[in-house]
């Protein structure tokens, strides 16, 4: 079986509703495809060309909503 993924890939900097999006993107495609595996690159294009990602797993896909209470991206902190 072939797996299904999603791969979330902000720019790398940081904006006030991007945290918000990527809630809502991970709640939205847990509730339609909840198999799916989803993956955030770590500082934007840096992430994607270096392969540094991180796998939204079952406890953070059931805390998403939380990220609508925070700006800036989640995925674009250091690590």
């Amino acid at each position: 079986m072939t797996v299904k993924r999603v791969a979330l890939l902000t720019a790398g900097g940081y904006a006030p509703c991007l945290s918000s999006a990527v809630g809502g993107l991970i709640e939205r495609y847990t509730e339609l495809v909840p198999d799916v595996e989803i993956i955030a690159y770590k500082h934007g294009y840096w992430g994607l060309l270096s392969g540094e990602k991180l796998v939204v797993d079952d406890e953070v896909r059931a805390k998403a909503g939380l990220l609508h209470n925070y700006g800036g991206s989640p995925s674009a902190t250091p690590a």
